[in-house]
Order: C-alpha cells, then sequence, then structure tokens
C-alpha cells in the first residue's frame, strides 16, 4: 500500500448513505411512515393492548426535543459572544434589525386581524371550548417587558430557559469583551486571545452537538406524528380544519411579506433560501417547537442559504426571539 493510501484523512471518506439522504427527504419519509403506523394501530381508535406500544413512540421524540430545546440556551450565548468577539458589526447593523423587529412585528398583528376577521373561523364550525367562562385581559406594560428582559442573576436565564433575558447577557457580555478587545489591539497587547479561543472551541462545540441532535430529528416526528394519528386519528384536523386553513393563509400572506423583503432587501434569492430554510420549516411544523426549530434555523442559514455567521445569529438568535416575544406581548 502506498504512503498515499495509507495516510487518508477522514474528511476524504465517503459519508454514511444516510447522511447523504437530504433532512428534509428525511423528515416527509418519516412522515409518510408515521402516518401508516398509526394507520395501523388505530387510527383514533387503537386496540388497548397497543397502549404501551404507542406511548412509547414519542419516548425519541420527546428526547429529541428536550435536547434541542437544552441547546437553544448554550447556543445563543456563545454564538453571541463568538459573534461579537470575531466579527466586526457597524452600528447600521443594529439600526436595521431594530426596524426590521418593528416592522415584521407590525405586519404579523395586521396579518392575523385581517385573516381572523375575514374567514372568521370560530363560526365555521363546533369546537371543544373550556367551560370557564373567566376572560382574562392584559394590556400592553412597556416597563414590565423591559424589566422581564433583566435577569436577576448572571446564570438565571440559563437554568430557566429564558431566551431574553439571556440575549441580553450575551449582548452585554460580547460588547463589553469586543471593546476590551479593540483596546488591547491598540496597544499591541494580546490578554483577550485565550478567552476569544475559548468561546470559539465552546462554539464550535455546541454545533457539533446539535449536528447530533438534528440527524435524530426525523425519529423525532416519526413519534410524535405516529402516536398522534393512532390516539386520535384525523380527527383533530377534521374538528380543526377551519383554523388549519386560517393559520396558513395567515402564514402564506406573512412567507409572500418576508420574501418581497428577501428579494429587495438582500443579495438572497427567494427560491434559494425557501430551498435553503426547508429543513427548518419542516421541523418547525412538525414538532410544533419554536425553540427546537431554532438551533437547526440558525445552522441552515450559514450551510444553504450562505449567510456569515453574524448574519444568522443576529437573524435567527437575537431578532426572532425577540420579535416572537414582542409580538406575544402586543
Amino acid at each position: 500500500m502506498s504512503q498515499k493510501e495509507s495516510t487518508t484523512s477522514p474528511e476524504t471518506k465517503a459519508s454514511p448513505w444516510w447522511q447523504r439522504i437530504p433532512l428534509t427527504l428525511q423528515i416527509l419519509i418519516a412522515l409518510v411512515a408515521a402516518v401508516s403506523v398509526g394507520i395501523a394501530l388505530g387510527a383514533g381508535n387503537p386496540n388497548p393492548s397497543n397502549a404501551t406500544l404507542i406511548n412509547n413512540l414519542a419516548i425519541p421524540a420527546e428526547l429529541v426535543l428536550k435536547a434541542l430545546r437544552a441547546l437553544a440556551t448554550p447556543l445563543i450565548l456563545v454564538a453571541v459572544l463568538h459573534t461579537l468577539m470575531t466579527t466586526n458589526i457597524p452600528g447600521t447593523a443594529g439600526r436595521r434589525l431594530a426596524v426590521l423587529l418593528l416592522t415584521n412585528t407590525t405586519v404579523a398583528i395586521l396579518v392575523g386581524l385581517l385573516v381572523a376577521n375575514v374567514l372568521r373561523p370560530g363560526t365555521w364550525g363546533n369546537v371543544a371550548t373550556s367551560t370557564s367562562t373567566e376572560i382574562t385581559t392584559q394590556s400592553l406594560d412597556p416597563w414590565g417587558i423591559l424589566k422581564d428582559a433583566v435577569p436577576e442573576a448572571v446564570l438565571k436565564p440559563l437554568v430557566d430557559n429564558n431566551v431574553i433575558q439571556l440575549i441580553v447577557i450575551a449582548l452585554s457580555f460580547g460588547i463589553v469583551l469586543r471593546g476590551l478587545k479593540s483596546e488591547q489591539i491598540a496597544q499591541g497587547k494580546k490578554g483577550y486571545q485565550p478567552i476569544e479561543d475559548v468561546i470559539g472551541i465552546l462554539f464550535e462545540a455546541v454545533v457539533r452537538v446539535l449536528n447530533w441532535v438534528i440527524a435524530l430529528v426525523p425519529f423525532a416526528v416519526f413519534g410524535i406524528v405516529a402516536k398522534t394519528v393512532a390516539m386520535q386519528g384525523f380527527a383533530p384536523f377534521k374538528s380543526l380544519g377551519a383554523f388549519i386553513v386560517a393559520v396558513l393563509l395567515a402564514l402564506l400572506l406573512q412567507a409572500c411579506y418576508y420574501l418581497t423583503r428577501v428579494k429587495f432587501g438582500s443579495w438572497v434569492q427567494p427560491l434559494k433560501f425557501l430551498a435553503g430554510g426547508s429543513d427548518a420549516f419542516l421541523t418547525a411544523f412538525s414538532t410544533s417547537s419554536s425553540a427546537a426549530a431554532m438551533p437547526i434555523t440558525f445552522e441552515v442559514l450559514q450551510t444553504k442559504v450562505g449567510l456569515r455567521e453574524s448574519s444568522a445569529a443576529l437573524g435567527a438568535l437575537v431578532g426572532a426571539n425577540f420579535n416572537k416575544r414582542l409580538f406575544e406581548k402586543f
């Protein structure tokens, strides 16, 4: 054997066949298989003897979703710190992000009100509602939003999985570390280098673990859908058909707005954006968890859409979470 053949690096070896299947196709296969298994197990009228099997179907899904949610907070922390430490982000980027957050939230509210008042999905059929008649109202409290964004302790957001508070901490420390780095570079010092190296290693470690968990997402989709179809059949889709139509229409209108901004406000082509983000879209729809889809969104924005790490971090980790929390407050 020649020296060249005996020293083949691991990177040049062919990856296993299942890793060469696009994640989108894996999720679609999992959906089809899950519906088939759910029908085979009763589709809303399961045999009592299969109860244990049906309940166990959701175990992989619960584990994967927990892992994705657990990775969300450390990913935000190290990604924002790594971005601010290693990338020179101009001040205009922050102003543009603030404008995007406000306009996106405003458009989302207007689209929701438009679709709800035009279609009136609540009048289409009988949907089971709570017997409680108590109605709670909540007014918008700007000071309350600001107070909720400031953590009581530095590590508390990591324990509580509080994304907004964690973003505040990450941005604060990231800006300070970036300032210290600039000062030391001007003075000819390199005391910042060990901290930057540690943050870089932590970022690569979190991304590597994230890739392992992402590979298991099809199993999570299979478990959730198979259990739902087996236990409830297709009744939830029928009884909530009007709401599903309303939600899909609202999402379509919102997507048209986003794609228009992508077309005229960036270098990314809308079709490339849709194709590159398909993994994140399918994960969000099949798991109904924005926290679970967030790490995948951050990954595909870089690997498939082609964004820089700084843009992906500001958009998927900072902007998206502020947008969601701001929309919920309204």
